[in-house]
C-alpha cells in the first residue's frame, strides 16, 4: 500500500510504500532526500465520514421540517381561498352579522346584516299622494346580498280616500322602472291589520324580493318598503326569512315613552 507525501524542496507530491514511512526517500522530481517522518498521511477512514454524516443528517432534517411547514402554509392558503371562493356571492349571510336596527324616528324595528347607509326616496311620479321618504340599506358585496328597509310618507288627506291596492300599484310601477325587470310572482299579504303585497322581480342583476305594506292608522301614514336582492336569493331562503320575519312596527305609545318593541324572530 502506498502513502502520499510531498517534497520539502520542490513541493511536488509523490508516493512511497507504507513500510518506508519514517525513513528518508528520494524525490523522483528533484532527486533530493525527503523525510517522511512527519508525513504519515494515512487519514482515519472513519473520522471524516462520521462528522460529515451528522452534519448532512441535521441539514436533511432541517430541510424536511421547512418543507413540512411550507406544505402546511400552502394547504392553509388553499383551504382559505377555497372557502372564500365558495362564499363569494353565495347569497348567505353569517348569523353573527345580523343586528337589530331601529331608525331615528323609532317607527319600526328590523334585523339588518350590518350597519346601513341612509338614503332619500323621492316622490312617486305615478301617485300625487306619495311624498318623499327614507331608506336604510346594507350592501354585502362579498356575500352578494343587498337588504334595505324604508318608507315613503303618504299625504294624510288623500290617503283616506285611496285604496291600499292603488298605493301599492303605484309603487310597483316605480319599482318596475327603477329595477328594470319584470314581476315574476306576486302575492297579497296581511301585516297585522295592514294591507301588503310581496313581489318577486327578475332583473339583469338577479332576483329582487320586495314587500310593500300600507300603514294608514298613524298621524303620518306611510308605505313601508322592504327589499332583498342578490343573484342567489330565493323567496324561501334564509336571508329573506330572517329579514322579513324580524320586521315589526313600534306602537305610538312605546315611541312616545322612549321604549322600543323587540323585533320578532
Amino acid at each position: 500500500m502506498f502513502v502520499p507525501v510531498s517534497c520539502h524542496h520542490c513541493g511536488k507530491p509523490f508516493q512511497v510504500p507504507e513500510a518506508t514511512i519514517g525513513k528518508a526517500a528520494i524525490c523522483p522530481w528533484c532527486q533530493e532526500l525527503v523525510s517522511t517522518q512527519a508525513q504519515a498521511l494515512a487519514e482515519p477512514a472513519s473520522a471524516a465520514p462520521v462528522v460529515d454524516s451528522g452534519i448532512s443528517a441535521g441539514r436533511s432534517r432541517q430541510r424536511f421540517w421547512w418543507r413540512f411547514v411550507l406544505l402546511g402554509l400552502v394547504c392553509g392558503v388553499v383551504a382559505v381561498g377555497t372557502f372564500a371562493v365558495a362564499r363569494l356571492g353565495s347569497g348567505q349571510v353569517p348569523a353573527s352579522a345580523w343586528q337589530k336596527f331601529v331608525p331615528p324616528d323609532g317607527s319600526c324595528a328590523v334585523q339588518l346584516p350590518g350597519t346601513p347607509d341612509a338614503e332619500v326616496i323621492g316622490t312617486n311620479p305615478f301617485s300625487p299622494m306619495m311624498l318623499t321618504g327614507e331608506r336604510y340599506r346594507v350592501h354585502r358585496w362579498f356575500d352578494g346580498v343587498t337588504v334595505s328597509v324604508g318608507w315613503v310618507n303618504l299625504d294624510a288627506e288623500r290617503v283616506r280616500l285611496a285604496r291600499p291596492e292603488d298605493i301599492i300599484a303605484a309603487e310597483q310601477r316605480r319599482l318596475k322602472e327603477t329595477l328594470g325587470g319584470q314581476v315574476e310572482a306576486e302575492a297579497s299579504l296581511k301585516f297585522n291589520q295592514h294591507t301588503g303585497t310581496e313581489l318577486l322581480f327578475r332583473t339583469g342583476n338577479g332576483p329582487v324580493i320586495v314587500r310593500l305594506i300600507v300603514v294608514r292608522d298613524r298621524p303620518q301614514p306611510r308605505l313601508f318598503i322592504l327589499s332583498v336582492a342578490g343573484k342567489n336569493i330565493t323567496l324561501d331562503g334564509p336571508v329573506p326569512r330572517r329579514f322579513f320575519g324580524s320586521f315589526t312596527l313600534i306602537p305610538m305609545a312605546s315611541r312616545q315613552s322612549g321604549e322600543r318593541e323587540p323585533s320578532r324572530p
